[in-house]
């Protein structure tokens, strides 16, 4: 114990290269802290934000669709749709299921007409797996009935508004190669949306299934059956079950995952070089200390002499110079810890509208706003760094002041 006062004095005998050091490792405590909690919000967010935009937590489809699915078939359905629907909606973890058919379509509007992706969905399900409903800039959501939605920069391109009259040409569910069979419904604009990204702005509308079905000829089948849980539910859990439902039969169950592998794969790539990222702060915090531990070794020369020629064993010695860097990495974690809490505290209940740092030419899919994720223990991993990396930078000058011979330290003059 008394080693540890005599460690927390001769830290305090060299202000400047203490509060250097203090800094050093706040720094990189508040790094970690608020990089961890960043990641986190920016993975979980983001994630989160395509299972709302996009994809669901599972997606039920036909086993060969995947396979085909760049020509958008109509002959690799889920079939009896509001039966399996209805099956699956028994497990109470799922919170709503929606179907959906992706099919080409050509829209027609002002003697203009566009190839496009469509969508046909059950709005009044849909409005519960995804976030359509709320994106919608004029008009409504098919409360007056059936037609289209259309994005507002396409309305734009086509000089169409909401109640515009349109029409839809798409090939039938019975179309083969050798007997192509077009169809054309005419119908209406019901509601403009905007997602703010062209990849859907400017390639997908949105339909009624009443209008897909005069359109495609298909009944109680669809592309694939979009599954939302209910919050902390098991997704292994229910896929598992899902699965014995669907032995048999031509579906099977998907996690989201599979529908936004650039997604992860882009997330995961920012978490890797994040990794390398704190590996080089790392190093060169632990350089940084140590190069000022090993200052402090050969300023206290003579000091250590004089320890030594009165008893003092060199362990002792080496514990006093690890000890000081306890005391240094302690103070260290007081002061990360309050600056990283605060920071902590703005990103995660305030956040950063990105929208006010990017050009508008950067479309942001997903929302603008981010905020960051944090959990009790990314604090205490961060005084845990803290300790290691101030024990790890101490370790070498520890070791050379033990080993300094006694006769040659009383006989140097210490630098000044």
């Amino acid at each position: 114990m008394e080693l540890l006062f005599i460690a927390l004095r001769n830290v305090f005998r060299n202000k400047r290269r203490t509060i250097l050091n203090v800094i050093a490792l706040a720094i990189g405590m508040i790094m970690i802290i608020i990089g961890i909690g960043w990641m986190r919000g920016y993975q979980t967010g983001l994630f989160q934000s395509m299972i709302n935009f996009e994809t669901g937590h599972l997606q039920i489809l036909n086993r060969g669709y995947l396979d085909e699915e760049r020509r958008l078939p109509l002959d690799a359905n889920v079939n009896g749709i509001h039966t399996l629907g209805a099956s699956l909606q028994e497990d109470d973890r799922i919170e709503a299921i929606t179907p959906r058919i992706n099919f080409g379509v050509v829209l027609g509007a002002n003697g203009y007409s566009r190839h496009l992706i469509g969508r046909a969905i059950q709005p009044d399900t849909e409005q519960k797996v995804s976030i359509l409903h709320t994106l919608i800039k004029a008009g409504d959501y098919f409360e007056t009935g059936s037609g289209v939605l259309v994005s507002k920069p396409l309305a734009e391109k086509l000089g169409i508004s909401e109640g515009s009259s349109v029409s839809l040409t798409a090939y039938t569910k019975y179309s083969t190669e050798e007997n192509p069979q077009p169809n054309l419904v005419f119908t209406s604009v019901v509601g403009i949306f905007h997602y703010g990204y062209p990849a859907i702005d400017d390639n997908v509308i949105y339909t009624d299934f009443d209008t897909a079905s005069d359109l495609l000829l298909m009944e109680d089948e669809a592309t694939k059956l979009v599954i939302r849980l209910k919050p902390n539910a098991d997704r292994n859990a229910v896929m598992k079950n899902i699965e014995k439902k669907l032995a048999g039969t031509p579906e099977a169950a998907y996690p989201w995952e599979r529908f936004a592998e650039v997604v992860v794969s882009a997330v995961n790539a920012d978490g890797s070089t994040f990794a390398l990222f704190l590996l080089v702060i790392y190093l060169l915090i632990i350089l940084g200390v140590r190069n000022a531990m090993s200052m402090s070794v050969q300023d206290r020369t003579r000091e250590i002499g004089t320890l030594r020629a009165i008893g003092m064993k060199r362990r002792t010695i080496s514990a006093l110079f690890l000890a000081e860097s306890v005391w240094i990495s302690l103070i260290a974690a007081v002061f990360g810890l309050i600056v990283g809490g605060v920071l902590a505290l703005f990103l995660q209940y305030v956040g950063f509208n990105m929208g006010d740092y990017l050009p508008e030419e950067i479309p942001i899919p997903f929302g603008e706003k981010f905020t960051a994720d944090f959990r009790w223990f990314d604090f205490v991993f961060a005084v845990v760094f803290g300790a290691v990396t101030a024990l790890l930078a101490g370790l070498a000058p520890a070791r050379r002041a033990a080993k300094i011979v006694i006769a040659r330290a009383m006989s140097t003059t210490a630098i000044k």
